[in-house]
Formats: C-alpha cells, structure tokens, sequence
C-alpha cells in the first residue's frame, strides 16, 4: 500500500509540475504575442501553436518583391532568428532543411504584408527548435518590422524600416547598423543590444536617441535619465541644425514621457522655422486633427499636399486621408451644410483628396476602411455617389 501511495505522489506530482509549466510556458508566450507553448525536452516535449486563418497560408521558404510589401511580421517559437538586407531585388525567407511538412514555417502574403508564422497550427510532438533567415534588399521601402520570438537569439542587420517592434520571451536581440524612426522592444527574459555606427554626421542618432527611451520606459535600472536623452537631442540639433529629424526625436522624448505640450510646442517651433519638414509636419497636422483643431490644421496639410518632394518623405496615403478629413469636418462645421445648403463642389473636393489617399503609397487596411466609413456616410447624406472607379 506504502508503495502505491509513494507511486501516486510521484505521478500527480509530476502532473502539477507538467501543468504548471504549461501555464508558465503559455503566459510568458502570450505576454509576447506568441500563440503557443513547448513543454519537455527532445522526443518527450509537447508543444502546441496555433494562429488565426490558418487556411489561407502557404507552406515552406519562398521570395516576394520588395516593392509590394510594406510590413514584415514574424513569429517563431524556438530557433534563431535572422533578418539583414542584401544586394537583391526580392524579399527571401528559408529555415532549416529536412522538416516534416508539419514542421514547416507557413506565411501568407496579404495587403502589402508579409505574416510568417513557426509551423502548422495546432498540437504536436518532439522538439521542433529551427532558425529562420530573412534577407531583404538593401533598398526595400519597410514600414514596419514586428518579430515576436521566443527562445533564441534575433539578429536584426543593415535594415532601415519606419517602425521595428521587438518582442522575446527567452534570449538576446542583436541590432546592427539599423535605421528606425521608431523603436519598440520588449524582453521577458534576456537582453537586447545595439551596435551602431554614427560616423562623422550623426547617422542613425534618432534611432539610438529611441533605443534609449524605450529602454528607460521598460526597466527603472538604467544608470541614465530623460534629461540625459534630451541633452543628446540638444547636441543633434547643434550638430545639425537643418535636420528635421534631430527636432523629431525632441518631440519622441517628450511625447514618450507623457510630456505631449512641450513635444507639441517643439512641432510648432519647427514648422515655423522650416521650410520643408514633411514628418514634424505629419506629426503636427495628426495631432491637431485628433484634437479637432481642423482650422489650424488645415494650412498644414495643403502646405504639406504642395510640395511635391513630400510623398518621397512621408506617407502619401496618410497625408491624403488627412486632407480630405479635414475638408469633410470644414463641410461638416459649415452653415450650407446646418442648412442643407451643401455646394457639390465641397463634396467633390472632400472625394478627390480621398481618392488620392486611396491610389497613394502606404494604404493601410485600417486607413481604407475608415475612409469608405466616410464616403458612405456623405453620399447618404448629400446624395452624391463616390465613382465606384475611384476605389481602383
């Protein structure tokens, strides 16, 4: 009887030890974006991943072209991760020979976004640890870069992408000569470095000045302080007087710090004193948008829809859908409109800038739906029709 009891003791205890670790595996990969968990070591672990849609991605290494993708997203459960730029035309992804078709990475390819996820969704068994490589060409227009990996080490080299986000459960990011306009990294465990080569102009300071914000905003064991990041902004400045950008990474530090009126008074500063800044313009004109400062908004936007070295800057679609909000509130505050008044030519005029935000550079998804919001909800109310050739 002793016996049986000391062998049920052992099981039930080495169930709650399986358990726990799959709640400890699930929350550290949830916390992190991950789908999935893996529990065990080798032939003996359990694992389990699973992703949204999965019937609409395809199996295995593949190219795509550069200039019809935008977003990178990957996820990868265990395994190195590799992503750097090279001298090429297209977009190549592979990982590791001789897997089972199971194991294989799948990716779908969809609105100018690239999703690449660690293997057929669902349960499996045996370790399935594997790295990936990423090589995208040395001059690809990326908007945005998301990896969320989990055990492994990521390297990220040679890129220059608006937007990298970083996420790790378990392992250390190394960044190599990288160019971000904005930075996000997040580590539940492991840490993350950046080598970065300035040279004689202060290449990629922005980046570093955003480095250091989001690691001081995600840890209080920095041995430096906002003041500190701010003085590096300063000496950009002086270095570089003319840069729009070193005013931007004022503007980051202050509204990173919930410190949005001074960032705000920075964009006013730099819009007053530059000729041509199209980002801090974008920046600015966004806010005030968002604020319902349409009036002040609007000599912004038609100074930023002017110039035609903008679109070369900025996202064009973005820009677009903001003038035509901003022609569409004006209507909206008018006295033809309180008087069903309303002139064709406003609403015209409101439909051809959303138009161009439709056929312009950097649509996103969410951008496209909200402006069919406001198409729908104008013609209802003016009986105007948007041409449905438009939308092409």
């Amino acid at each position: 009887m002793k016996r049986k009891a000391i062998v049920r003791i052992v099981v039930w205890s080495l169930i709650i030890v399986l358990l726990a670790a799959v709640i400890i595996s699930a929350i550290a990969a949830s916390k992190n974006g991950l789908g999935g968990f893996q529990v065990g070591l080798g032939r003996f672990s359990l694992g389990y991943y699973r992703f949204g849609n999965s019937g609409e991605y395809q199996i295995g290494d593949f190219s795509a072209d550069a200039g019809s993708v935008s977003e990178i997203e990957i996820e990868w459960l265990y395994g190195d991760v590799r992503v750097e730029s090279y001298d090429g035309d297209s977009i190549s992804v592979s990982e590791d020979a001789g897997l089972d078709e199971d194991d294989m990475l799948r990716y779908r390819i969809h609105d100018g976004k690239i999703s690449i996820k660690y293997r057929k969704s669902g349960f499996y068994y045996g370790s399935r640890e594997k790295d990936l490589v990423v090589m995208v060409p040395n001059d690809a227009d990326l908007d945005e870069l998301k990896v969320s990996a989990g055990v492994g080490e990521l390297t990220a080299a040679g890129l220059s992408v608006a937007q990298l986000e970083l996420e790790m459960v378990s392992g250390n990011a190394v960044l190599e000569r990288i160019s971000a306009s904005k930075l996000s990294t997040e580590s539940v465990s492991g840490k993350i470095s950046a080598v970065v080569s300035f040279g004689a102009i202060f290449q990629n300071l922005s980046f570093s000045i955003d480095y250091l914000l989001a690691e001081w905003t995600s840890s209080e064991k920095e041995d430096y302080t906002i003041e500190s990041i701010l003085d590096l902004a300063k000496e950009y400045q002086e270095k570089i007087p003319d840069e729009e950008d070193a005013w931007l990474c004022e503007f980051e530090i202050y509204d990173g710090t919930n410190q949005r009126e001074k960032g705000v008074a920075v964009l006013e500063e730099v819009t007053a004193k530059f000729r041509f800044c199209p980002r801090c313009w974008l920046r600015y004109a966004d806010i005030l948008m968002d604020r319902g400062e349409y009036e002040k908004a609007e000599p912004i936007i038609r100074k930023m829809c002017k110039n035609p070295k903008t679109t070369e800057k900025i996202n064009a679609s973005y820009m677009y859908f903001l003038d035509g909000q901003c022609k569409l509130q004006k209507l909206y505050n008018s006295d033809a409109y309180d008087n069903d008044e309303v002139d064709e030519k406003d609403v015209w005029a409101v439909y051809k800038a959303f138009k161009r935000a439709l056929s312009a550079r950097g649509l996103r998804e969410n951008i496209k739906s909200q402006i069919e919001e406001y198409i729908l909800a104008l013609s209802s109310e003016t009986g105007i029709e948007f041409p449905d050739e438009w939308r092409n």
